[in-house]
């Protein structure tokens, strides 16, 4: 049995532990025990607040709703990083290993590989790098005309509302001008009748 695990089972003794999803807690919540085994990493929250992760063959009671080889997994900031919190308590990073593995066999790879063929794996990596550069380029260029998109938007919506405000303080100015005039006219109106009257009395 691996250390981790024996440590696993006399914490699950005490306490519960937390399967989680990278940005999700509580995915699953299971007690390690005897049942069906599942090869996966573990995020495991516990009641102080530490951030574990276990990799490994973990029996559990019920299988958890996801099903993936490896969880991936997010240590909150401010915490140690991953790889130092997993080596605390014994725990070992199988992507770390399959990555040191995957290293030393290219490595050996090189050594066999024939100058012609050592050329040919650097013009490679070189149109790689290329196209990634030509990639990282293209998202640029469709971030900026999407901001710039973005802007005109913003910019037009501004314009309109600014148009509406002067349009409306125009039709105000032109209701308040014609009520004026109206008002004039009225005021003609009775001037007229009285002097209309006055003349006929005189």
């Amino acid at each position: 049995m691996a250390p981790w695990l024996s440590w696993l089972k006399r914490l699950s003794s005490k306490q519960e532990i937390c399967v989680t999803m990278r940005y999700q807690v509580n995915v699953c919540s299971a007690s390690v025990s005897s049942g069906s085994v599942l090869r996966c990493m573990l995020l495991l929250v516990l009641a102080t607040q530490l951030v574990v992760i276990a990799t490994g063959e973990v029996a559990l009671k019920r299988k958890p709703v996801i099903y993936h080889n490896q969880f991936a997994v997010h240590i909150p900031s401010g915490e140690e990083d991953a790889s130092s919190i997993a080596a605390k308590h014994g725990f070992r990073n199988i992507g770390q290993k399959k990555k040191k593995k995957e290293k030393k066999n290219r490595k050996e790879k090189e050594k066999r590989m024939t100058k012609k063929e050592k050329k040919e794996m650097k013009e490679k990596k070189d149109e790689k790098e290329k196209e990634k550069e030509k990639e990282k380029r293209e998202e640029n260029e469709r971030q900026e005309e999407e901001e710039e998109k973005e802007e005109k938007k913003r910019r037009k919506k501004k314009e309109n509302k600014n148009r509406e405000k002067k349009e409306k303080r125009m039709k105000g100015k032109e209701k308040e001008e014609e009520e004026e005039e109206e008002e004039r006219k009225r005021r003609r109106k009775r001037r007229r009748r009285r002097t209309g009257r006055k003349r006929r009395r005189a």
